[in-house]
């Protein structure tokens, strides 16, 4: 009996990796801790696991992108690239990545960094560029901002790696989880009190949206500062420290009214980015939508709301089924966006073969 098709789309950061299966109409998709600067053999492990538990049944297509690669434990990028892409060496699986031009790479030796480094944001882009003329995606995640520019259905981005991306306002270095509280502020004003932020590692932006109960601690995927669990009460505690006191309930208050103020200043800067990109881009365009995409999408719906601006979620633009878990597909969505891309790639060049 012929094997199935089955298209497997890897996204692999240097603190989580996530991957979406996509078998025939339906989905699985999961994000694992694979923390890259410490060792590589928990994501060599897991790309073992998932190819032992489907190679004997199904052709396994594998689409890869990554951010991975910056992580310390590689002497350079481009070495970091190589090593990432010879993890899926000897595995019985057809394996591409994903490039700069929008295509599909097959895995070789030769295959420049430049072209395939830190482009995981584009497949997110490539998706998305046909459902809506003029789109801004923002994909709020753990540790960054990516900002999908689509207009008249073309990518407009002029990022072509992370040095671009930072320097064009397409990435920034905010996420929704892992971000340190003082990459927000030093110190917050508060009744006309400051409390300052001690540059420890003591808390970590999850744990204000833990107790602001805005994206609660069982879809927060990372680890937390002190490794203790990341309940509510854990956060006040987490909190009250990077503040420099210990937590008692007589402090409940006074740490959510700092956690609203973080919350306000880091919406903020989120909310300047977006304005930037209208003003310098959209500034005549009237069907103009706001994707919110990964973990922190809610953040994004709220920065439209307040600007009276067209939001559309990630969501609306997948037609999918998708098995039972708490993973989001938004927030893997570079992994799904690749499954999806390299599904119609092969089934377009069936079609042509027929």
């Amino acid at each position: 009996m012929k094997k199935r098709n089955i298209y497997i789309g890897w996204d692999i950061g240097g603190a989580n990796t996530k991957y979406c299966i996509l078998n025939d109409n339906t989905i699985d998709c999961k994000i694992k801790s694979c923390e890259l600067w410490r060792t590589t053999k928990e994501i060599q492990k897991l790309i073992s696991e998932i190819h032992k538990k489907f190679s004997n049944k199904y052709n396994l297509i594998n689409a890869i992108s990554m951010s991975g690669e910056m992580c310390d434990i590689f002497p350079t990028r481009e070495l970091g690239v190589k090593q990432i892409l010879s993890f899926f060496n000897n595995q019985k699986s057809d394996n591409y990545v994903f490039s700069k031009n929008k295509k599909f790479i097959k895995i070789n030796k030769n295959i420049s960094s430049d072209l395939i480094a830190s482009m995981n944001w584009l497949a997110v882009a490539t998706y998305l560029k046909n459902f809506n003329k003029n789109i801004i995606g923002i994909d709020l995640g753990s540790t960054t901002t990516d900002v999908l520019l689509v207009k008249n259905n073309k990518i407009f981005n002029k990022r072509k790696n992370d040095f671009t991306g930072l320097s064009s306002y397409e990435l920034i270095y905010t996420g929704c989880l892992r971000t340190p509280i003082l990459a927000i502020a030093n110190k917050i004003k508060m009744r006309n009190k400051f409390y300052n932020v001690i540059p420890e590692n003591f808390a970590s932006i999850a744990d204000v949206y833990n107790v602001l109960s805005v994206i609660p601690y069982k879809y927060n995927y990372t680890n937390s500062s002190d490794n203790r669990p990341k309940t509510n009460y854990y956060s006040m505690k987490r909190l009250a420290r990077i503040f420099g006191f210990d937590y008692s309930k007589s402090h409940k208050n006074t740490i959510l009214s700092l956690s609203k103020k973080i919350m306000s200043i880091h919406l903020s800067k989120i909310d300047y980015i977006i304005n930037y990109h209208i003003k310098d881009k959209y500034s005549t365009i009237k069907d103009l939508k706001i994707i919110g995409i990964g973990v922190g999408r809610e953040l994004v719906r709220r920065i439209c709301k307040k600007n009276k601006w067209d939001y559309r979620d990630f969501m609306d633009y997948i037609d999918i089924k998708k098995k039972k878990g708490i993973t989001s597909v938004s927030d893997v969505a570079p992994a799904f966006a690749l499954s999806h891309l390299i599904k119609n790639e092969y089934d377009e060049t069936k079609k042509n073969r027929l």
